[in-house]
């Protein structure tokens, strides 16, 4: 006793020593392969960690691997530590791993418990991950390893047994060429999985301490490459078991084979032939059964390709208890059979109720033999339980256990990753509450795609208890993305709450496979269409409904992913993209493409032709996102990763995509309503430089940060027709140096708009780090506060305006101080007046302009303004204040009247202005991001914008010219509001719609127009219109602008024709113009049957419009 209580001195007072992992490792001669597999593993990484070499033997090492149900090594154990397994002891796949003085102790109750001591060292120590391959996180390097102490204790897992089901494998099978040819009468898995694949897929699964695998999908032993996938799994130490579709190893195909190579075909019908199911199982059962204790037998009678015995046999019951007795039937001779190969006094067996075997159950149809396990399954995918799960009531003494689909062709998931590990907490929290903690077997499809959810089902399944879904995904996200966890959790949560329906009722919504399914066949209907003719389903809305608030989610997705990647460097980004971002693109391209085709079939319905096509076209897109997201997760090792895309079958898209655009070329537009009126001409358009004043600006904004090039785009500014264009001086730009400023980017643009004709008004922001607290360079950053740094702004607009005031007469400070960027209205107020005495000092009849206020519903910093401005008899350096404003319908102008009686109570000389908004054309950074568009919605929605201002006689900035590419950390990503689409290089790829419109509504509306505000109309439509009349000032000719304005635009151009009446207006030769098109056409002289839409129209004298005569 004296000598183990020294023992115990001397231990406990070295337990506190530094450990470093070097010497050799020390394995006893009794210790089996998998054990010893899992040592190479270690060894493996520390080499790939340090490049050192840990030598692995039976003598002593600093490193001692044993196993307690191992003779040897429990004596070699109690040798070294007294005690030490005895909390262990005889427990399922329990471990300790511990230091003890100069020697790290890795015991388990048995063999699978030591190789899991293993792999819970090498991960928490190591950091190691134990998907490493899957993941492309091979460990990292470092010059040693070593650590003050190490602990790691773990008792039994909460599930005895923890699966994988390598099923719908159509990846893996052809990653890698294969192993050999499968016998198999399917479309799918035509060669086994090479060694080199499944060799990675079990070393994954054990280092997740998983215990157990069905290897294959239709597994045949006889095979010997298929026999090899069982073999390996063995060695690895896994328990093998079997598909559903399997019962003893047999599925129909290896049936098939079986009897063909006895010269044999016999039919699938286990009715007919049941000597001949007797013979095949007793084949099989004594192929398996030379694996002994590590198979787990699998019971049942199914029919072919995983469908109900029924479907394969036409002599199965019709009643379901007959069909119930016949499945129990099968069962008790299949265990018959078994327990006639297999000695274990109980031998593992399961049965699997998955699809009809659940709904037997349910009823009561079923009886199974004593000690085989039940195993319920999930709704597929893994997303709630069957109904026999909750029903049916447990017999005492017989196992229960669950089935569960992080993966599942053909609903989905498959390609992206749909379930998330909160949803799999809350099912296999009921399976824990009742008892059925026997088996789990989860789907994992191709395993690459389900790396998160595995790495969760692995903690819970092992220790349920401790496992905490609220904290699992930030403590996974620290370790792979470090400083940008948050953003990346964020991003991976609202990518899985895409698949939420209902947050309430939890409902599912469609997956990758549901969309991809969808989009076939509705692009297969269409094509129908195409052809045939005929209308489109009846549920085509309910279908579109149902997908734009998926859709929208991956559109958030996008957006934060785009503002996140660029903080993201190495193997951090190289995860992110390969695990979420390409799975994004394919899951957005699949909406995409569902969208485009729904969207072609309602335009069809409606006679579009143009959109019908531009929707197609739609497609093309679509399928180009998929194939991108694919390209990314492709890389490297993984360049043939989707080689083998069979079930999903992405190309499918493609081919459909080909083919609808070539079926549409002939395609005939339907009779317009606009046919039964002449079309005259065009709309003519003037160079800027031809228009003498107008109220209309375009944006010119961000060349300060170069998120623009003005050089890329100066030649469409001047054709496009307005008459000012805004800068963005750019302090930061101007002055890198203190005290020495640039000019040369600015005086190129201004110089240059001013010989196009194009008024430039320049804002003065933002700050200049090159001085302390000077404030930062973009949208977002704070306002210069030193009193060095204010002394600098104040030198440098000196300089500014000094320089430009022959050329530049309209001065706006700052932009959007009121975006919540840490800036009080008090603080802005005083820095404009500050700003704008010195603008007027320089250039005493400057207009300068204040706020450019982002968020209209508040008017505290315009108020603050006016308040302080008019208690020191400042006013007269506020000319106008100009406010943004992105709302989703673009006639909602009611800031401007609110702004309006604002500034009304303190001078009736300041205007209100409309200083910067416009509509993206897709996807796209910054405001109206959460919503969709295309090139259509765009240019109908500046048009309406534009005109419903005008409507008001507010003058008006649309943003933007060109496409602005952000690189900014709080943005990333090109704003897709330009008129111009630009190239990822930044040069201009074309003009898009809104151009076109754009430079219409700025040649027809310019000052030789005058609004006319008493006028009144009278119309026999209900819907909401916007109307506004204006006449020549030289000639009176009256012109009238129409569309509907009771909703944000579509894409979709269907007219509806209306009776309008103009009481005060006289017409002696009217015009009808769509501003969208150009298109100008005569009119009778009474206004019936006239064609709206939820787009600006033109009603006017002819004389009162530029034509251009089309030949």
């Amino acid at each position: 006793m004296k000598t183990v209580l020294l023992f115990l001195a001397a231990w406990l007072a070295t337990r506190g020593a530094a450990f470093e992992l070097t010497g050799s490792i020390q394995v006893p001669a009794g210790e089996p392969e998998c054990v010893r597999l899992a040592v190479a593993d270690l060894v493996s990484d520390v080499q790939k960690i340090t490049g050192k070499t840990l030598p692995v033997g039976e003598g002593d090492g600093t490193v001692v691997v044993a196993s307690l149900n191992r003779p040897e090594s429990a004596a070699l154990l109690e040798k070294l530590a007294p005690g030490f397994g005895d909390t262990i002891k005889g427990k399922w796949e329990a471990y300790r791993v511990e230091t003890i003085g100069n020697r790290l102790l890795i015991a388990g109750s048995d063999e699978r418990g030591t190789m899991f001591g293993l792999y819970a060292f090498i991960e928490k120590y190591l950091g190691v991950d134990p998907l490493y391959y899957w993941a492309s996180r091979p460990p990292q390097k470092r010059e040693k390893l070593a650590w003050d102490n190490v602990t790691i204790i773990s008792g039994e897992p909460t599930f005895k047994f923890r699966g994988w089901f390598i099923n719908d494998e159509d990846l893996l099978t052809e990653f890698r060429d294969g192993d050999g040819q499968r016998r198999i009468n399917y479309p799918y898995y035509h060669q086994v999985i090479a060694p080199s694949v499944s060799a990675r897929i079990y070393e994954a699964a054990v280092r997740l301490q998983f215990n157990t695998i069905i290897p294959s999908s239709f597994v045949d032993i006889r095979n010997p490459a298929e026999a090899r996938l069982i073999e390996d799994a063995v060695r690895r130490g896994l328990f093998v078991s079997m598909h559903h579709v399997e019962p003893v190893g047999v599925s129909a195909f290896g049936f098939d084979n079986y009897w063909k190579d006895r010269g044999l075909t016999v039919p699938f019908q286990f009715t007919q032939h049941p000597d001949k199911f007797y013979e095949i199982w007793r084949d099989y059962a004594g192929r398996w059964a030379k694996f002994g204790s590590q198979v787990i037998w699998q019971l049942g009678l199914r029919g072919i390709a995983d469908r109900p015995v029924w479907q394969a046999d036409p002599n199965v019951p019709k009643s379901d208890a007959g069909r119930g007795q016949l499945i129990s039937d099968a069962m008790a001779k299949q265990w018959e059979i078994i327990r006639s190969v297999d000695k274990r006094p109980q031998p593992l067996a399961t049965t699997t109720l998955w699809m009809e075997g659940a709904a037997l159950h349910d009823a009561g149809h079923l009886k199974f033999p004593p000690g085989v396990a039940v195993i319920f399954s999930d709704n597929s995918p893994g997303w709630e339980l069957q109904s026999d799960f909750y029903n049916v009531k447990r017999e005492t003494g017989r196992p229960y256990g669950i089935y569960y689909h992080h993966q599942l062709w053909g609903e989905g998931p498959h390609l992206v990753q749909g379930v998330s590990p909160w949803r799999t907490h809350k099912v296999f929290k009921q399976v824990v509450e009742r008892g059925s903690t026997y088996y789990a077997m989860l789907n994992v499809g191709n395993v690459r795609e389900f790396v998160l959810g595995l790495a969760a089902s692995a903690q819970l399944l092992r220790d349920f208890r401790s496992f905490d879904p609220r904290k699992f995904l930030t403590e996974w996200c620290e370790q792979r993305f470090g400083k940008e966890a948050k953003a990346a959790e964020s991003v991976y949560r609202k990518h899985f709450s895409t698949f939420l329906a209902d947050a309430k009722t939890g409902k599912r919504a469609m997956l990758d496979g549901e969309w991809k399914r969808a989009g076939a066949r509705l692009a297969t209907d269409l094509l129908a269409r195409l052809e045939k003719g005929g209308k489109s389903a009846n549920k085509t809305k309910e279908l579109l409904e149902k997908l734009r608030p998926q859709l929208e989610i991956q559109h958030q997705v996008a957006r934060e992913t785009s503002e996140l990647l660029p903080r993201l460097e190495g193997e951090s980004r190289e995860f992110f993209e390969n695990n979420l971002v390409a799975q994004h693109k394919i899951m957005l391209g699949l909406l995409r493409f569902a969208e485009a085709v729904l969207e072609a079939h309602l335009a069809l319905d409606a006679g579009e032709v143009d959109a019908v096509k531009r929707h197609i076209q739609a497609t093309k897109e679509a399928t180009a996102l998929i194939e991108d997201g694919k390209a990314l997760a492709g890389r490297g090792e993984f360049k043939d990763w989707y080689r083998g895309d069979r079930k999903m079958n992405c190309a499918q898209l493609n081919e459909l995509s080909a083919k609808l655009e070539a079926a549409s070329q002939g395609l005939k537009p339907r009779k317009s309503a606009l046919d039964e009126f002449p079309c005259i001409g065009k709309l003519a358009t003037r160079h800027a430089r031809d228009i003498r004043s107008s109220p209309w600006s375009v944006g010119g904004e961000t060349l300060d940060r170069d998120f623009a090039i003005y050089a890329n785009y100066k030649q469409y500014l001047g054709p496009l027709g307005a008459k000012a264009i805004r800068f963005q001086a750019g302090w930061a730009k101007c002055e890198k140096q203190p005290g020495v400023y640039d000019w040369s980017w600015l005086d190129e643009c201004i110089n240059d708009a001013l010989a196009q004709g194009v008024q430039p008004w320049v804002e003065t922001s933002y700050g200049n780090p090159i001085y302390p607290d000077g404030g930062g360079t973009g949208l977002g950053a704070g306002l210069p506060k030193s009193p060095e740094a204010l002394q600098a702004w104040d030198n440098w607009v000196r300089a500014l305006v000094r320089r430009y005031k022959d050329r530049v007469y309209e001065w706006e400070i700052w932009n959007e101080p009121d975006g919540g960027h840490g800036i009080t209205a008090k603080a802005f107020a005083e820095f404009h007046l500050r700003t704008a005495a010195i603008i007027r000092a320089e250039q005493p009849k400057a207009r300068i302009y204040a706020l450019a206020l982002a968020n209209t519903a508040r008017s505290d910093f315009a108020e603050t303004l006016l308040k302080l401005a008019r208690e020191r008899g400042q006013l007269n350096l506020i000319d106008a204040i100009t406010i943004h404003g992105y709302p989703s319908n673009p006639d909602d102008t009611r800031p401007v009247d609110r702004f309006r009686e604002l500034v009304t109570r303190y001078s009736p000389n300041i205007e209100i202005r409309q200083g910067e908004t416009g509509a993206p054309s897709g996807e796209t950074v910054g405001a109206l991001r959460q919503f969709q568009w295309t090139e259509l919605k765009q240019a109908k929605w500046d048009l309406r914008r534009m005109l419903a201002h005008h409507g008001k006689d507010v003058p008006f900035n649309l943003f933007t010219l060109c496409d602005l590419k952000y690189s900014q950390p709080k943005m990333t990503g090109f704003n897709r509001k330009g008129l111009l689409q630009c190239n990822d290089d930044q040069t201009v790829a074309r003009p898009k719609l809104a151009y076109f419109a754009a430079q219409r509504v700025f040649s027809m509306f310019d000052d030789t127009l005058e609004r006319i505000r008493d006028f009144q109309f009278t119309t026999t439509t209900k819907e909401s219109l916007a109307v506004f009349a204006y006449r020549k000032k030289d000639s009176g000719a009256p012109l009238v602008t129409v569309w509907l304005n009771g909703a944000p635009p579509t894409d979709s151009n269907a007219k509806k024709q209306i009776e309008i009446a103009f009481s005060s207006l006289r017409f002696q030769e009217p015009v009808y113009a769509d501003l969208l098109t150009g298109d100008v056409y005569a009119l009778p002289s009474s206004f019936q049957k006239i064609p709206i839409y939820d787009s600006p129209v033109v009603i006017a004298e002819k004389t009162a419009l530029a034509i251009q005569a089309v030949p």
